[in-house]
């Protein structure tokens, strides 16, 4: 419970021998003397030995019986040291914990249909706080991916389609599309169309408003993403400016 077994073989020999230099301890514990002496002096650290010089040599002994007790006491006091910084410590996880968190993008997960509505109205949101001008909206689907769940952008995004046509706001589609493989880019700005666009199982969008980009991907379980990242939607607004 006190000491490893080593320790506890150095410690009795040196309490029943001492005084003793290192090289008569190893000796005698069979124990190579380096590591013997690094053990003597974890010991004397203990408070459990004490050392001292003759003739230019260090020898180890026990000074009394009550080493046990001086030992208990430091620990009592180191682990009373501790106890005393903990709050401090404390603060500094939560700082740290804090910066951490401020350096990673805000996500929000939204999930089944009611899920998307709450997106779509979020995109509403977006607007009406910070003003913009512009939503672009990227898609991707092909004809093989359709399902008998099909059904088009209107009825999810009905609410940010009647909120563009009323503030004449601009709405960008770029619609990646083909038959089997996704081979052909278009790009409109005609609000019609984007209400028309069937959604389509396996079919992916992406809206770039401000600094936000709105991920939407429709399977079984349609889910979305909403990533505040001014690089992230940095790096969006300049690639969908080539369509």
């Amino acid at each position: 419970m006190w000491l490893g077994e080593s320790q506890s073989h150095c410690f009795l020999y040196v309490y029943a021998y001492w005084p003793k230099p290192a090289s008569s301890i190893a000796k005698a514990i069979n124990i190579e003397r380096t590591a013997t002496y690094k053990m003597l002096e974890v010991l004397v650290k203990k408070w459990l030995l004490s050392e001292s010089i003759s003739k230019w040599v260090k020898q180890f002994f026990v000074s009394d019986e009550s080493a046990f007790d001086r030992m208990v006491q430091k620990e009592e006091s180191v682990l009373s040291y501790k106890k005393s910084k903990l709050p401090d410590i404390h603060t500094l996880l939560q700082t740290m914990s804090t910066f951490r968190d401020s350096q990673m993008p805000p996500i929000q997960f939204f999930e089944w249909t009611d899920g998307i509505y709450m997106l779509f109205d979020d995109i509403v949101k977006e607007f009406q706080s910070w003003k913009y001008r512009e939503i672009i909206c990227f898609m991707s689907q092909t004809l093989d991916a359709h399902s008998l769940f099909d059904t088009t952008m209107w009825v999810y995004a009905k609410q940010l389609i009647t909120f563009i046509q009323k503030n004449s706001l601009s709405l960008k589609t770029i619609l990646w599309q083909w038959i089997s493989i996704l081979e052909q880019i278009d790009s409109t700005y005609d609000i019609e169309m984007f209400s028309s666009i069937q959604i389509w199982s396996g079919s992916v969008n992406f809206f770039i408003v401000g600094e936000c980009v709105y991920i939407l991907i429709h399977n079984k379980v349609a889910f979305g993403q909403k990533i505040r990242s001014n690089q992230l939607a940095q790096v969006f607004h300049y690639f969908f400016s080539l369509y």
